[in-house]
């Protein structure tokens, strides 16, 4: 009986970009780049009679690529064998090493269309001339990666994004002159799409980037969900700017971009989030009460309110997050306060999340019905 390693397809290599082949390049950046955002580890790609099996490798130094050359489907058990040994060496932890390039893989056999970019090395530069007119803005171009930083430049893969036609936001101080953002370590996944820890070139300081993959025409849903927090935003900015709301109630957003295929919001990164109501302690009930009432006061309702989508701010205080079921929104209640601090308001005046969020924060605990047994 074969040992699983020797039903995996040959060893594996580390991706290049190669200034000799341009496709086959750009199909394994891509699907290192999918594996990546999705915390995946095996990918198996198909072009006619062949298939290639791709395997992300989470090295301690920096992860990469191995990819298997061609197997021909035809007449063969090895796509089989190949599929059955990715699937045992998730339970075993088959080891993949990697070799020197080689060349004989000549796959670059299609015509190709509209150059998507130059190579990451020269995509950046200091020099905004050559940009479009709609992106004269100096913030107007982002790249961004999953790779490790420890990763030599050439296993790197980026993708190139622009900022979204209504973003009027700017990047951090600390990164304005160089526009590449680097996903450190996965948080947490929603309806919408992922969230990642992140941080910009040159700059210590630690943001969170929600990342929605537009792969299907089922994903557009999760893109417009997206483009309506991001509209939330710039409505709490305005709200900001104008002195309409003296304290920020939502992390500080640093503005929305689209690539290839992707969408993303960049933000500021909270200490965690609430796990249970229960959690708060009276002072911090009424404070987040505050943050929904402001809300509500500048015409948006969030439409989920839920522990999870309540952040803690870094050095103390809380703060909402995902809006990305929020609605536009005229507030019954002018001003109502904690339940047993003011006259709760007549039957016509209340607002349906206002009193639902007061049953999550004051409800009071089921007393048990006490029976005389004597």
């Amino acid at each position: 009986m074969k040992k699983v390693g020797e039903l995996l397809p040959p060893h594996g290599i580390q991706l290049k970009w190669l200034r000799g082949q341009t496709l086959v390049p750009k199909v394994l950046s891509k699907a290192a780049l999918h594996l990546g955002l999705r915390q995946m580890e095996w990918m198996f790609l198909t072009c006619h009679n062949y298939w290639i099996v791709c395997r992300l490798v989470r090295d301690d130094n920096h992860p990469y690529l191995a990819y298997s050359s061609e197997i021909s489907i035809k007449d063969s058990s090895e796509p089989f064998r190949a599929f059955l040994g990715a699937i045992l060496s998730g339970v075993v932890g088959v080891p993949v090493e990697s070799s020197a390039y080689s060349s004989d893989m000549e796959l670059d056999t299609i015509e190709e269309g509209e150059d998507e970019g130059p190579l990451p090395e020269h995509d950046i530069d200091d020099d905004r001339s050559r940009a479009h007119d709609e992106h004269k803005n100096t913030e107007s171009r982002l790249i961004v990666t999953s790779s490790s930083p420890n990763s030599p430049d050439d296993f790197q893969v980026w993708v190139h994004l622009h900022r979204l036609s209504n973003n009027t936001l700017v990047f951090p101080a600390c990164a304005r002159s160089k526009q590449r953002l680097w996903l450190t370590r996965f948080i947490a996944s929603g309806s919408t799409g992922n969230v990642w820890e992140c941080r910009f070139d040159n700059c210590d300081d630690l943001f969170a980037v929600k990342i929605v993959e537009v792969l299907r025409p089922s994903d557009a849903g999760s893109r417009q969900r997206l483009h309506n927090e991001f509209n939330v935003y710039l409505t709490l900015d305005k709200a900001y700017q104008s002195g309409q709301l003296c304290d920020r109630i939502a992390p500080c957003c640093y503005g929305a971009f689209k690539g290839n295929g992707v969408d993303i919001l960049i933000l500021d990164l909270c200490d965690g989030t609430l796990n249970d109501w229960g959690e708060l302690s009276a002072p911090e009930r009424s404070q987040v009460y505050k943050l929904v009432q402001d809300l509500h006061r500048i015409g948006i309702r969030h439409g989920d309110l839920e522990p999870r989508n309540i952040g803690r701010v870094r050095g103390g205080g809380f703060c909402l997050i995902d809006f990305s079921e929020s609605k536009r929104h005229t507030c019954k209640e002018r001003k109502v306060s904690e339940p047993g601090t003011q006259t709760a308001p007549a039957h016509n005046q209340k607002c349906t999340e206002l009193q639902t969020l007061r049953n999550y924060l004051w409800k009071r605990p089921l007393q048990a019905d006490h029976v005389n047994l004597g």
